[in-house]
């Protein structure tokens, strides 16, 4: 199941070669390569058994990248797994996320729900939103694009403050726009 889905060779040495243990000293390059790397969410669903407790705020957004470029690869029950742990860890690590991880978040969870799939419940969005809010001064011309677009796309009307805020990075940034 996992080792198929998600770069076998990196997933069995970040498993055990025997699918059990957890080997010390696991890289968070190769965790992040190997969540790169799956090509459905039972992939991703023992990824984040085995080391859900190391995902840091890149993996997260990792993880929502991979499940948004899978097309049903799965099954909906096993996607419906991965989102609902998603959203646990992604609401744990909400503080430690950067500008460029709630846009790369965000921009996942809108090309889902683009293809009629599921992402972020309500609580999940406000938090995310509220991170954009107060990371807004790190948005870079990518960041500040791909995220009003993600709002666009899902119809969610953001807080005023927070596209006043993108509003000014992308003025202060115009010329950066390429």
């Amino acid at each position: 199941l996992g080792a198929r889905s998600c770069q076998g060779g990196v997933l069995r040495r970040l498993t055990g070669s025997r699918g059990g243990g957890r080997p010390p000293g696991i890289r968070p390059g190769e965790l992040t390569n190997a969540i790169k790397g799956c090509t459905d969410a039972g992939g991703l669903i023992e990824l984040m058994k085995t080391h859900g407790q190391s995902f840091n705020a890149i993996h997260v957004g990792a993880a929502w990248g991979s499940l948004a470029r899978m097309r049903g690869a799965g099954g909906r029950g096993a996607e419906g797994v991965v989102v609902q742990r998603l959203q646990v860890l992604t609401k744990a690590k909400t503080p430690d996320l950067g500008a460029r991880q709630v846009t790369n978040i965000v921009h996942s969870i809108a090309k889902m729900h683009s293809r009629g799939r599921t992402g972020a419940d309500d609580e999940l969005a406000g938090k995310l939103l509220s991170r954009a809010l107060a990371t807004a001064r790190d948005f870079n011309p990518q960041d500040v694009a791909n995220l009003i677009w993600a709002l666009a796309k899902m119809g969610t009307k953001a807080d005023a403050r927070l596209l006043e805020s993108m509003q000014g990075r992308a003025t202060a940034m115009a010329g950066d726009f390429t």
